[in-house]
């Protein structure tokens, strides 16, 4: 890849990572259950959508505030043995790249399925949480949206990162039987987590825009340069 290529999708990363950004530190700083935040239309225009009549209302973790060592997460609160459904927007291989391999290694498609990996127990089980294929709700390349339908088992109750194809660095938080008032500090620390993060070339990071039959609320976590615990570590080391 040329230097010239290498700066050219560098910054279309940033530009998109800063909108995401901005929006959430928008719509989640009253803390609790989240109010219904307006519809992004700077991502929406970004992307090619605004004749669409999509809704895109991304979910990101982020710094409220200047000099503050503690990161907003959203979470997204199931009951066990219940349904919903999640949208998650990527961005997919870049336009002149010069390397023949970027499309195959970064592309996703409907069979490619984010897994919840559990917090306490460091592992999948797809029994637990598992997602469906996807549905293509939206392609204008190099953006792609795909719906999955989230299920949670009635043996399901706990903490989930959701880990997207080709994942890089943390989602929003799952949490399954948990509501606002009753989140564990201990669990959530993985979320606070801002050290090193192992990434796949050429991949940028997924985001989560729409939500069906999910509550969205929002906690403060304390940041750490130092996983908590195993499943940190694994996510940071792109272990899945």
């Amino acid at each position: 890849m040329s230097r010239g290529a290498v700066r050219h999708e560098t910054a279309a990363a940033l530009t998109f990572v800063a909108i995401v950004a901005l929006a959430v530190t928008l719509s989640f700083l009253s803390g609790g259950t989240a109010p219904i935040p307006a519809c992004d239309a700077q991502l929406s225009r970004m992307i090619g959508a605004s004749q669409t009549g999509l809704c895109l209302r991304p979910l990101e973790i982020v710094i409220p505030k200047i000099n503050t060592s503690e990161l907003v997460v959203p979470v997204l609160g199931v009951g066990p043995g219940q349904m919903g459904t999640v949208e998650i927007l990527y961005r997919q291989a870049g336009h002149g790249s010069g390397n023949p391999n970027q499309a195959s290694i970064r592309a996703r498609n409907a069979s490619q399925t984010p897994i919840a990996l559990s917090v306490s127990h460091d592992a999948v089980n797809m029994s637990a949480v598992s997602f469906s294929e996807g549905t293509l709700v939206y392609q204008n390349f190099p953006w792609v949206i795909y719906s999955y339908n989230l299920t949670a088992s009635s043996r399901s109750a706990g903490y989930y990162a959701i880990l997207t194809p080709y994942y890089c660095g943390m989602n929003p938080a799952l949490a399954v039987g948990v509501g606002p008032g009753d989140l564990n500090a201990t669990a959530m620390s993985l979320w606070g987590y801002v050290g090193l993060t192992e990434c796949e070339e050429y991949v940028y990071p997924a985001v989560i825009v729409a939500t069906t039959g999910i509550e969205v609320f929002n906690v403060t976590v304390p940041q750490t340069e130092y996983c908590p615990n195993a499943a940190c570590a694994l996510i940071s080391r792109s272990g899945y």
